[in-house]
């Protein structure tokens, strides 16, 4: 494995082939240290860079890139393209994101509908009584809105599943800025 110096220096290149190299003895190495590395990759002008080190982020399942991710699928930058940071989040615990996921089950993207819908089937939640009432008002709602779309249906379907299986906490202390939990 190269030096941990050399693995900085090939994470500024364009190049794929020193690029993604990088990443993957990275991901290998583990630890704070590559954790410090990868943060600011999600934060990069240049979204193959962006893309990779969630794909890492995803392999390494540190809780500690909730936060970051999250942010990345709140800037604008990629606005259309952030199924990956949703996949990324897959191998963490979303416990307290519920209502982040559930509303991106609603996005315009077929693939960030995809990806949220996946960990939301995935994965155990907690979640306020008022988090269940206000996703299932806004489930119907699109329902009733969508009633010729298949897609629409099918999506209605499994997110009515998903909310079936919750059991929600008998207080509000569930009610977390997704952003402020991780």
């Amino acid at each position: 494995m190269k030096p941990l110096s050399r693995l900085v220096s090939d994470l500024k290149s364009v190049d794929p082939e020193i690029f993604d190299p990088a990443i993957d003895d990275l991901v290998e190495r583990g630890g704070d240290d590559v954790f410090d590395l990868l943060i600011p990759l999600l934060k990069s002008g240049d979204s193959r860079f962006r893309h990779r080190a969630a794909n890492a982020m995803r392999r390494l399942g540190d809780n500690r890139a909730i936060g970051p991710l999250i942010e990345a699928i709140e800037d604008p930058v990629d606005a259309g393209n952030i199924g990956t940071f949703i996949y990324a989040l897959q191998t963490m615990d979303c416990s307290k994101l519920f209502s982040f996921l559930f509303d991106l089950a609603f996005h315009q993207s077929i693939e960030v509908r995809s990806m949220a819908l996946m960990v939301l089937q995935e994965q155990g939640f907690c979640v306020s009584r008022k988090e269940v009432d206000d996703s299932s008002r806004t489930l119907e709602n699109y329902a009733n809105d969508q009633p010729d779309d298949d897609e629409a249906q099918w999506r209605v379907r499994e997110l009515r599943t998903v909310l079936s299986r919750l059991t929600p906490a008998d207080n509000d202390e569930s009610d977390v800025d997704p952003a402020e939990s991780a």
